[in-house]
């Protein structure tokens, strides 16, 4: 399981200290081996704490490429319950291919997203739903290709550019 940040940010904090507690409980009793990947710079005293209070929480502060913890996830998650705009980190999971479980306010700043990812609110059936995501192979693999295939489509700059082109050379 992956979550990505800059871990000196508020929201990012909260976040990863929510899931610890509030949904980790969960996934834990069901999938006792299960490991948290937080990954990004300057995690707080707080979030420190948690890799030696449990040892399947791995913190790793800084990293000069995300593209090796992507290749390791089998789940990204976005537990925000303070969110604002477009959420690159999950625009960025979904480009790897990575299945995305999030609350309600991390995709505030997306539309279309259907079938790409798993949202929910209920702390419980968050959990369920990583699980889901993990044991299903058939499900893990239909999200990761739509989760591309709507990056693609609606997040590609090259695309985008040449809309945002048309829009100001026809004034």
């Amino acid at each position: 399981i992956l979550f990505t940040g800059a871990m000196d940010y508020f929201p990012n904090e909260d976040a990863v200290l929510y899931f610890y507690a509030e949904i980790w409980p969960h996934i834990r009793k069901e999938m006792p081996d299960v490991t948290l990947y937080v990954v990004g710079r300057n995690p707080s005293k707080k979030i420190r704490r948690l890799s030696r209070t449990d040892p399947n929480i791995m913190i790793t502060g800084f990293v000069p490429d995300i593209k090796y913890y992507l290749k390791l996830a089998d789940v990204f998650v976005a537990p925000f319950r303070i969110a604002r705009g477009v959420p690159n980190k999950i625009l960025e999971a979904m480009a790897a291919g990575v299945p995305v479980v999030a609350r309600p306010e991390a995709v505030q700043g997306l539309s279309g997203y259907n079938g790409c990812l798993k949202v929910e609110e209920d702390n419980e059936k968050f959990a369920l739903s990583i699980i889901e995501v993990i044991n299903n192979y058939n499900e893990w693999q239909k999200m990761s290709d739509r989760s591309r295939n709507f990056v693609i489509e609606y997040h590609n700059w090259e695309k985008n550019f040449v809309q945002l082109e048309k829009i100001f050379t026809s004034r």
